[in-house]
């Protein structure tokens, strides 16, 4: 009886491990009262959409923790729409979406989503680097930091869209910006596309 109370408090004791290394919680806080109702956080690649109730101001995701970074958008609304493509359809034009990245954090909330500031973990460290990257367009300081982040693909990308507008200039040299990609990156099918479209 003893050895399987003993098994039982065990086994209780790895399942309560796992659940703090295997979720993560994202809340937030309206600064001022606020007309929304609901908390969405929509992850683009999985078409996949949570939502969350807002409770006098506050809200609370419980989410599990993904491996590596996994970048979604945070949006406001007065209902609970949980189709993702309605709801991108839905805010298309009226709302800014903040970007965040699923790990421990505490958003705090001006007025919308987009002035909303995230604090707390790496991932959301790296989206705010790679966020001044390209509203500065010196992309050579997010690589430099984090040339093995997922993200540094994505800034690359971003580059790629750029360098095909006829108004834009940049002193960059597209090698030297692929060179400082780590080699894990630059040898993933992202990052061998991505020396396709910079012609390298």
């Amino acid at each position: 009886m003893l050895k399987k109370l003993i098994i039982f408090i065990l086994t209780l004791t790895i399942y309560d491990l796992n659940a703090q290394v295997l979720n993560c919680k994202i809340s937030g806080s309206f600064k001022e009262k606020t007309d929304y109702e609901f908390a969405h956080i929509s992850n683009p690649e999985t078409k996949k959409n949570l939502i969350t109730r807002i409770n006098d101001g506050k809200f609370i995701f419980t989410i599990a923790k993904p491996l590596e970074i996994e970048v979604c958008f945070l949006y406001f609304d007065k209902d609970s729409v949980s189709d993702y493509e309605e709801l991108i359809k839905k805010w298309e034009g009226l709302q800014r979406p903040k970007m965040i990245a699923i790990e421990d954090a505490k958003i705090f909330v001006n007025s919308d989503a987009k002035t909303s500031v995230v604090e707390g973990g790496e991932f959301n460290t790296q989206i705010s680097k790679f966020n001044q990257a390209t509203r500065t367009r010196d992309f050579k300081i997010f690589l430099d930091v984090y040339p093995d982040s997922p993200l540094a693909i994505t800034l690359l990308r971003t580059y790629v869209i750029l360098l095909k507008m006829p108004e834009y200039y940049d002193e960059n040299e597209p090698s030297v910006l692929y060179n400082k990609l780590s080699e894990r990156l630059k040898n993933s099918p992202q990052g061998m596309k991505i020396k396709k479209d910079l012609r390298l």
